[in-house]
């Protein structure tokens, strides 16, 4: 038998012994509070339900749908967005010019203009006469600048007013950076031509022979026989860059107070590096009063096979 004084199994202390007799003195005070407790949470947690569905279904709801699909709707991929940053703008067709020679003869010149710095524009297109044949072309519109296409001698008894420039099909080519870091700088230093003494030379003074010497590549000199009809402008092209051209096209416009009156079009084979050369481009039809004379070189300097191997 254990010791009183020592304390045994069953024993309990007096410590125990007064928490326990307080619990069952106030066991139905602990039970009421716990039902306030509970009720005071469920409360909470009720009015916070009932007032989420009131503002999601008659306040900001209809609101926050919304957004949601707009942000559905708007692309999240950031590479998508750069992409789409990234691609060409389209072809911009500035001026087209119909331009009659006499009788059933016609002229268009059209200006397209590349507005994208660094992608090459491969296009096919036609420079429609109502009343004449369609001719499908093709050519290469250099990066950020614009390029003048020209379709001589279209036959059309229609008597048409106007050109139309239609565009089938481009395809682009982007420059990359490793291969070309400064387009525009690479341009300008293998097409730096420069178009010096240009003039008009009407036909009366062909006729009297006014020029002298005969312009290199021209149909015929200037003869006291040459017809009343013809005229003719003259210039020099030098050939600033350090790159020698095979091919160089050049478009020769005649102006009369800004506009178009003539178009022409010619190409010098084999300009070198530094060259000067006379050209001329001639006309076999009444042309009126001319005040001044454009001439626009153009060649592909992104093909190597442009240029001239040393």
């Amino acid at each position: 038998m254990a010791d009183p004084q020592l304390g045994g199994p069953n024993q309990v202390s007096e410590r125990q012994l007064s928490w326990g007799l307080w619990f069952v003195a106030h066991r139905e005070s602990l039970k009421k509070l716990g039902y306030g407790v509970l009720i005071a949470v469920a409360a909470v947690s009720w009015g916070y339900t009932l007032w989420g569905i009131t503002d999601h279904f008659l306040l900001r709801g209809l609101d926050l749908r919304r957004a949601i699909q707009r942000d559905l709707a708007t692309r999240q991929n950031p590479r998508a967005a750069i992409i789409q940053r990234q691609r060409p703008k389209p072809l911009e067709i500035a001026e087209v010019h119909l331009i009659p020679n006499g009788g059933s003869s016609f002229d268009v010149a059209a200006r397209v203009v590349n507005p994208n710095p660094r992608w090459l524009a491969t296009i096919e297109y036609q420079l429609e006469v109502p009343g004449a044949p369609v001719e499908p072309m093709r050519t290469l519109l250099l990066p950020g600048r614009d390029r003048w296409l020209v379709r001589l001698n279209a036959e059309s008894k229609a008597n048409p007013s106007t050109a139309v420039l239609k565009l089938n099909r481009t395809d682009w080519d982007r420059l990359s950076h490793l291969d070309v870091t400064d387009p525009k700088r690479f341009m300008d230093e293998r097409l730096n031509i420069e178009i010096m003494k240009s003039a008009f030379v009407p036909p009366r003074e062909l006729a009297l022979g006014a020029i002298a010497p005969p312009i290199p590549g021209a149909s015929s000199g200037p003869t006291s026989t040459t017809p009343t009809t013809v005229s003719r402008a003259t210039f020099e092209v030098v050939n600033r860059s350090a790159y020698g051209l095979r091919d160089l096209e050049l478009a020769v416009f005649l102006r009369r107070s800004g506009g178009i009156i003539a178009v022409n079009r010619i190409v010098l084979n084999d300009l070198r590096a530094g060259e000067a050369r006379a050209a001329a481009a001639t006309w076999f039809h009444s042309l009126g009063l001319v005040q001044s004379v454009e001439v626009i070189p153009y060649v592909n300097v992104f093909d190597p096979r442009t240029f001239i191997e040393l």
